[in-house]
């Protein structure tokens, strides 16, 4: 699968081209990824994936930690490795800017040492690169902690120094792996729309690696997902909200995807659908369940159904709603201003209410319960 982000404008040759195809791991126990993706320079894309998909394989193929065994990787029109032209440039010659999970600040030196730190690294003198550091300090709002250690650094505060650090370098392309993830949730719901200002300052590729739906959403111009070694879908954030290609994308959308077999508007699910919850939960629906849409045309068919778009019930609900069935509760969980419910069977799908709604119902684990959903809500799109 190839994958595009383009930013409009803008030559690929200044960007980053990659074919990728590395197997990893003793023969008993290997794992390959294989994927072509290209980022345009001005474009943020940020890639998510399970754990064990290849996000870990991709930073450190681009990064030049890991060799590739074909394909090849060009940043700005520079090929860095191809095994079929006998071609690998160190890591340390690649001239990436990369911004770690944890930072990686050293404990001993001021912030403004950390953020002379990348360019000393690459051969300028202490004056030079200390003139670069200021800059990116200044730029980040960084200019009046310059002689501070990081321990006394908040963790926001920690992460633009590492980001100046980054940006020192005047890199080709600039690699975040998961930059948000050492954060409390407070810190990192408030900093994901500092971070996407400060990407702006920086006009070549910028990939982001993470495991967050949320910094994914907030951050990058295009989304890539990879499962197993492989890309399953691409688009905007609205575009993989909207049309989840995998139960994987939809937990992570935070939906529910069924298949099935559409005829003039009933759709029969097929028994291998599968509704993941965001805790890895999974359940296939009862062959032969029907579920109506207003759409008419026949054939196989994806269906997505929002969970804020499912009602739940004490009693079988009458009146508009044409879908409606009795099920029991798997799980409940509580997410702020919103209530999640996995139901059973005989269709496994995540329900979203208030929790006024949720405490009136007295929704408990194994209680029975009346779902119900418009047609109209009830998305469909052909195979």
């Amino acid at each position: 699968m190839v994958v595009t982000a383009m930013n409009s404008g803008s030559p690929n040759s200044s960007g980053l081209t990659a074919e990728i195809g590395v197997s990893v791991g003793d023969p008993t126990e290997s794992f390959t990824l294989d994927l072509t993706l290209e980022i345009d320079p001005g474009t943020t894309v940020a890639m998510l994936g399970p754990n064990g998909a290849g996000k870990s394989t991709t930073v450190s193929a681009i990064a030049g930690v890991t060799p590739i065994d074909r394909g090849s990787i060009v940043l700005r029109s520079r090929t860095l490795d191809s095994p079929a032209t006998n071609t690998f440039v160190a890591p340390e010659d690649r001239n990436i800017g990369v911004v770690f999970q944890d930072y990686l600040l050293f404990s001993h030196l001021s912030v403004a040492e950390n953020a002379a730190f990348g360019p000393r690294g690459k051969g300028l003198g202490r004056r030079e690169s200390r003139t670069l550091a200021n800059r990116w300090l200044s730029e980040l709002g960084l200019g009046e902690l310059a002689e501070r250690k990081p321990a006394e650094l908040s963790g926001g505060q920690a992460q633009r120094v590492a980001l100046a650090r980054a940006l020192a370098t005047n890199p080709d392309l600039l690699l975040l792996d998961e930059p948000l993830a050492a954060l409390d949730i407070a810190t990192r719901t408030s900093l994901r729309r500092t971070l996407a200002e400060y990407l702006e300052t920086f006009q070549g590729p910028r990939l982001l690696i993470t495991h967050d739906p949320q910094d994914a959403f907030a951050l990058a111009d295009q989304i890539l997902v990879i499962e197993n070694g492989t890309l399953t879908q691409r688009g905007s954030a609205e575009e993989v909200r909207r049309r989840p290609a995998t139960p994987y994308v939809a937990a992570l959308a935070g939906t529910n995807l069924l298949t099935g077999t559409n005829r003039d508007g009933v759709i029969t699910i097929n028994s291998h659908s599968e509704s993941k919850s965001e805790s890895n939960s999974e359940a296939s629906s009862d062959s032969g369940f029907e579920l109506r849409t207003s759409e008419r045309f026949n054939g196989p068919v994806q269906a997505v159904v929002a969970p804020r778009a499912i009602s739940l019930h004490h009693e079988r609900p009458q009146g508009s709603p044409r879908n409606t069935w009795q099920s029991t509760i798997d799980w409940i969980e509580p997410l702020g201003e919103t209530t999640r419910v996995q139901l059973g069977q005989p269709l496994p799908v995540m329900v979203d209410i208030t929790p006024a709604a949720a405490e009136a119902l007295a929704l408990a684990p194994a209680a029975p319960v009346w779902a119900a959903v418009k047609a109209t809500e009830v998305a469909v799109t052909a195979l």
